[in-house]
């Protein structure tokens, strides 16, 4: 099965503190992520807590499709 290409360049948000913090770590995150789709028009990701296999699949499926 393919991997996707590695991403450079572009900063990386964790989002672990929106998912297990309070309050204040979630208007951290969400500014973080505002900041980024405004900057960069894209957002790169961790912390999200999906398995690596669940990740690997939809990039497989997505080169099957295209």
């Amino acid at each position: 099965m393919p991997t996707a290409p590695a991403i450079t360049g572009l900063p990386v948000t964790d989002i672990a503190p929106f998912l297990e913090g309070g309050d204040a770590d979630k208007r951290a995150v969400a500014a973080a992520v505002s900041l980024e789709c405004r900057q960069t028009g894209f957002l790169v990701i961790k912390g999200h807590g999906l398995p690596q296999a669940t990740i690997d699949r939809a990039i497989g499926l997505g080169f099957e499709f295209f």
